[in-house]
Formats: structure tokens, C-alpha cells, sequence
């Protein structure tokens, strides 16, 4: 089984997650150590060190990453750029910190205290928000051409189908429509300029409330919530624009819910579209 680089970089945080855990657990600890009573920063680890505390430190551990999973954040790379991340790790710092607090008042642990709470709370959230930051700021640097080719920054497709149900839902409750643009990629080759070019134009045109991701093995989706069909022509209509001077122009298919419209774009010549197909499906 192949597992995209999306994947490998999601477990990649989920590690860097876990030892951010330890660390802020043992710099609150070591700073804290005087208010145990004066216990020996030494004695302090060997107690830590017995087989007891270590399956309690594992469970809580499991507990951090089943938390962080919960608010999203282990969802997709795709998130880092959203505004939210930073609260996301505030609320589940915030969660995972009451566990903790939680599991020493059940198992009677002397070393957890109110000013170590405090202590953890903050560094985890330092540590954390700093921690997401960094990588954002790797991933661009990385440069806009392996950026695009390395898939990280699209959803899978069994993210992209989860969103477009919650799309549909929210439009459902809501009554209001939005739009699904999908781009061929089936001509072009996964290291292809074309491709680039062509993934590079997406990303810096959609808005923040739209989503990229795998409609299937050789489609591209974006979802554009409040939008029409009329503003969805006018994305591909911007985006054929870019790469008008690409070798191997992609087809290009549109969706609007709930009129269930939709236009099949073959190709794109000057200032009109090619073998436009518009029907409805009902």
C-alpha cells in the first residue's frame, strides 16, 4: 500500500506532538520540583521511572493524540494554513490539561500540582503553536513547485468526500448553494510542469472558505461554498486564463447544489470555451 506524503507528514506531528508532551511534562516538572516538598530533582525521576507511572504516562500520551485528532488537527496539512490552527491547539491543550489534572486527583499523583498545571498549560500551548508555525513556514520554503507536487496540501479523497457532505448538509439547513469545479489531471504526468503550473494557479486563487482536494484518482475538486454557477465559470474561466500556454490543456467539469446544473468544458481556445456540454441531471 502507498502512503502520500500527507500521511507521512501527519504522523510526522503526531510524534513531534508526543515529544512536545514530554517535554513541557518535564520542564513543568523540573521547574515545579520545589513545591513537592523539596524533593530531589533525582528522586523525581526514579519515581517517574517505575513501570506503574510509565503505563500511566502511555495512556495519557494516547489520551493527548485522541484529543488533538478530535479538534481537527490531525485532519489534513492543509489546515496549517487556516487562522483556526492556533485555537485548535489552544482548546485541546486546554482538554488534554484537565485529563491530566483529572488523573492525578484519581491516582493520587503528588507531582502534578496547581502551579505545575499552570506551567504545562502554558508550555504546551507555547510549544504547540510555535511547533505548527515552524512546519507552515518549512512547507513554504520548501518552494511553490514541490509544494504543489507533493500532495500534502490537497485532501484526500475520503477527506473531500467527508467535506462535500458536510457542504451539502450546511447548504441544506441553510438554503443556500455552492459549486464543485473538478479538473482533469488524467493527461498529465505527476511530475509534469503542466500539472504544477496547473495546482499552483488553484491554490493562489481560492478563497479561504473554498477546499481543494482528490475527487478521484485523476480529478482535482474545489469546493466553492455561496457560489453560483456563474462565479464558478469565472474561476476556470481565471484559472484556464493562467495556464493558457500549458502544453496539455485539462477538461474541466462544473457542479452547482442544490439545482443540480452542470457544464462539461473540453477545452478552452482564446476568449470562448470548446465543447461546453450544459445539462441538468434530474
Amino acid at each position: 500500500m502507498n502512503i502520500s506524503k500527507n500521511e507521512i507528514l501527519l504522523k510526522g506531528m503526531k510524534l513531534l506532538d508526543l515529544l512536545l508532551l514530554v517535554t513541557s511534562f518535564g520542564l513543568s516538572a523540573w521547574i515545579a520540583q520545589y513545591q513537592i516538598d523539596q524533593v530531589p530533582f533525582e528522586e523525581l525521576v526514579t519515581m517517574r521511572m517505575k513501570i506503574q507511572n510509565f503505563i500511566l504516562f502511555m495512556s495519557i500520551g494516547g489520551a493527548w493524540l485522541w484529543v488533538f485528532s478530535s479538534f481537527g488537527l490531525y485532519q489534513s496539512i492543509h489546515n496549517l494554513k487556516r487562522k483556526y490552527q492556533s485555537l485548535g491547539v489552544l482548546k485541546a491543550t486546554t482538554v488534554g490539561t484537565l485529563i491530566i489534572l483529572i488523573d492525578s486527583y484519581l491516582f493520587e499523583i503528588e507531582l502534578i500540582t496547581p502551579v505545575f498545571i499552570c506551567l504545562f498549560w502554558a508550555m504546551s500551548n507555547i510549544l504547540g503553536i510555535l511547533s505548527r508555525l515552524l512546519i507552515k513556514y518549512l512547507l513554504n520554503r520548501i518552494g511553490s513547485n514541490a509544494l504543489s507536487e507533493m500532495t500534502d496540501t490537497l485532501y484526500t479523497k475520503k477527506e473531500f468526500m467527508q467535506i462535500l457532505e458536510k457542504e451539502r448538509i450546511r447548504a441544506d439547513r441553510n438554503n443556500h448553494n455552492y459549486s464543485i469545479v473538478l479538473f482533469s489531471l488524467d493527461r498529465m504526468k505527476p511530475h509534469d510542469n503542466d500539472r504544477s503550473m496547473l495546482l499552483q494557479t488553484i491554490a493562489g486563487r481560492v478563497r479561504k472558505i473554498d477546499e481543494v482536494g482528490w475527487y478521484d484518482n485523476s480529478r482535482v475538486g474545489i469546493i466553492l461554498p455561496y457560489t453560483s454557477m456563474l462565479g464558478a465559470c469565472k474561476l476556470a474561466d481565471y484559472i484556464y486564463n493562467s495556464i493558457e500556454n500549458i502544453s496539455k490543456m485539462p477538461s474541466c467539469e462544473i457542479y452547482t447544489y442544490p439545482f443540480d446544473n452542470r457544464i462539461l468544458i473540453q477545452e478552452k481556445s482564446g476568449e470562448e470555451f470548446i465543447g461546453i456540454e450544459a445539462f441538468s441531471d434530474q
